[in-house]
């Protein structure tokens, strides 16, 4: 079971989806946040795709009830910061898509992302590696993937955080 709302104009996230469905598409909306409450009991769903919205806020724990997403679409929003909780529960997660973004913060422990996840941002697709615990050795990752790739990092655009 789909649920397709894109391009609705709708301000949130509507509040009567189908427990049992398994692809939300709520692309090019108005929507600037998402809330703990507007997944909840999603059990099911595989497919979440928010892209072209204006999203710049996601509450901690809204995705932890997605227990079965495999790909998550927030591409073409307003988002400038991932909490350390923003993916929390997301263990079986392998796309996830954050290009055309303002995002100059990550925190430094991403919790729930812990099998092979594949993220798309502005300039590159990095494979995060399995049992992702931090960012440490971020650059180290980067290099691995410019090597495999043949692209290389914008490194103009990087933080190196000392902890």
């Amino acid at each position: 079971m789909s649920v397709l709302c894109d391009g609705r104009n709708l301000n949130a996230v509507p509040a009567d989806i189908p427990l049992l469905v398994r692809s939300v598409n709520i692309a090019k909306n108005n929507i600037s946040q998402i809330k703990r409450e507007d997944f909840k009991d999603l059990k099911f769903l595989k497919m979440l795709i928010m892209y072209s919205n204006r999203i710049s806020h996601v509450e901690n724990g809204s995705f932890s009830d997605l227990v079965a997403l495999e790909q998550l679409n927030l591409a073409f929003n307003k988002l400038t910061s991932l909490s350390d909780q923003m993916f929390k529960g997301l263990d079986n997660l392998t796309v996830l898509q954050l290009e055309n973004n303002h995002i100059s913060s990550i925190g430094l422990e991403i919790s729930g992302l812990k099998t092979k996840v594949s993220l798309y941002t502005d300039d590159s697709c990095f494979l995060l590696k399995q049992q992702l615990e931090s960012l440490h050795g971020l650059l180290e990752d980067l290099d691995t993937f410019a090597i495999l790739s043949g692209l290389k990092p914008n490194y103009d655009k990087c933080t190196v955080l000392d902890h």
